[in-house]
Order: C-alpha cells, then structure tokens, then sequence
C-alpha cells in the first residue's frame, strides 16, 4: 500500500548494513531514521486498516536502541 515509503526503508536498511560493515558511528544514524520510517508506515497501515500495531512496537523498540547506540558511541568516541 506505501511502496515508495517501503522501498525506502529497505534502501535505507541496506545502506546501514553497508556502514555497520565498515564499522562507522554513521551507521546509528542511518538505523534510527529506518526504524522511524518504519513507524511512520505502520501508523498509517494501522490508522486505515488496523493492523501492523506489533509492528509500530517492533520499530520504536529499534528506535530507542539506536538512540541509546548514538549517545554510547559520542560518549565513547575521542574528542576532536
């Protein structure tokens, strides 16, 4: 019902799996805002059919995870 919105996402999800390969910080970043689209687009499957709702919860777990790695990493990462 969203393609562009999905391939997106996938698009997205590909491009980190390609950072977390190269081990760069980048990739949190690359993560959350999948994870936030994933959100969006289960809302939306949720508010007009009502389904996705495990989903929404799935991905906003994944949200808060990436954020968590985003403050470790500034945390962690030296000063420039």
């Amino acid at each position: 019902s969203q393609p562009l919105l999905d391939a997106l996402t996938i698009a997205i999800s590909v491009a980190t799996a390609v950072l977390l390969g190269g081990n760069f910080r980048e990739m949190w970043w690359f993560n959350l805002a999948s994870s936030l689209l994933y959100v969006a687009m289960w809302s939306v499957e949720f508010a007009l059919r009502g389904t996705g709702l495990a989903m929404i919860a799935l991905q906003s777990i994944v949200s808060a995870i990436n954020i968590r790695g985003i403050v470790l990493w500034r945390k962690r990462a030296p000063k420039e």
